[in-house]
């Protein structure tokens, strides 16, 4: 049990993988991570099916405009053989023939944040990844990276795939930021309701806003989600001012086109890699946005040819410090 020392409101039971806050109200509230379940007195609510009739409703928007023949076959190759890979490996353990939604998102999760039209063996591949890395990269029986982030960031390498706009020209202002624009068909709004590139997942920003707002809220990592977004923002303006851009135009590329809203809803959020406490998400979502904007620049102008992504790098990077932000805000004490 391990038990916050600095207030007794929240507590993270590492038995159960629970995070539980408000001990001090009427109601108890805690979030089952290996159930995906929240949890409000004597109710519950499903998060993980939830998450998945989310996840699914933006996977229909983008089958609708990126036409269905390019979506559905590696939405369904990246969830079905996360299910059955999952599967298999909790038969190995168990003798038992279990079904995780926790599969299926991450099976979504990793469809969404492509381009259209991948090949049948880099969805499966990814989602390979990510379920190996659930059952194996784990620390007191939770994950230590985001499945669907650590996934992809590794396939980037195997496959030539284009994941985001790492292209040095994409940061460049003036003409380069305009034909950037012009060629990806962006203007300063219209990418807020409609978005035909980058990830498949951001296709619907409005979608994106709307539905992942609920499940920040439901998996109460909404300080998270907001913060990086804020953050972010902030950075890619001043970056703007100081070297003469557009400004509303910069963020839109990198906000709206990009997939940094389906990110910082879908993936900053995610509970068993995150940070907790409310202190220590507010540092999280900042830490994520200055180490994303950090490599962005870096990573982009300096190695350019490398499928580099800043979210992704900066999400796992994070992941590895997101224990380490909690016990700064809070300091506890753990006891066996």
């Amino acid at each position: 049990m391990i038990h916050l020392m600095k207030s007794s409101k929240y507590q993270i039971c590492s038995g159960n993988h629970t995070f539980c806050s408000n001990s001090k109200s009427k109601t108890s509230r805690h979030l089952d991570i290996d159930n995906n379940r929240y949890f409000s007195g004597s109710s519950s609510l499903d998060i993980g099916s939830l998450l998945i009739f989310y996840l699914s409703i933006l996977a229909i928007i983008a089958s609708y405009t990126h036409d269905i023949e390019y979506v559905l076959p590696q939405v369904l190759i990246a969830t079905v053989t996360a299910s059955l890979l999952d599967s298999l490996l909790r038969f190995t353990k168990t003798g038992k023939w279990l079904f995780s939604k926790g599969a299926v998102i991450s099976g979504l999760i990793i469809a969404l944040i492509m381009t259209r039209g991948q090949i049948w063996y880099v969805p499966a591949t990814a989602a390979t990844i990510a379920i190996i890395s659930k059952h194996l990269i784990t620390r007191q029986g939770r994950n230590v990276f985001n499945p669907s982030g650590l996934s992809i960031a590794v396939t980037s390498f195997i496959f030539p795939i284009d994941l985001y706009l790492h292209h040095a020209g994409y940061l460049e202002g003036g003409a380069s930021l305009h034909f950037a624009s012009s060629y990806l068909g962006l203007d300063r709004w219209a990418t807020f309701f409609l978005c035909r590139h980058g990830w498949i997942g951001s296709t619907s920003s409005v979608g994106v806003v709307l539905l992942g707002l609920i499940t920040a809220y439901q998996v109460k990592r909404h300080i998270s989600a907001l913060s990086f977004l804020t953050a972010y923002i902030l950075l890619f303006m001043q970056f703007a001012f100081v070297t003469n851009q557009d400004a509303v135009l910069r963020v839109s590329l990198e906000i709206f086109a990009s997939g940094a809203l389906f990110f910082a809803f879908f993936m900053v959020t995610d509970p068993p890699t995150s940070a907790a406490t409310k202190g220590g998400q507010l540092v999280f979502g900042v830490a994520v946005a200055v180490t994303a904007f950090i490599l962005r620049l870096t990573l982009t102008l300096v190695v350019s040819s490398l499928p580099c992504n800043s979210l992704l790098f900066s999400l796992l990077i994070l992941n590895l410090l997101a224990p380490s932000i909690d016990k700064k805000i809070f300091p506890i004490r753990v006891s066996l």
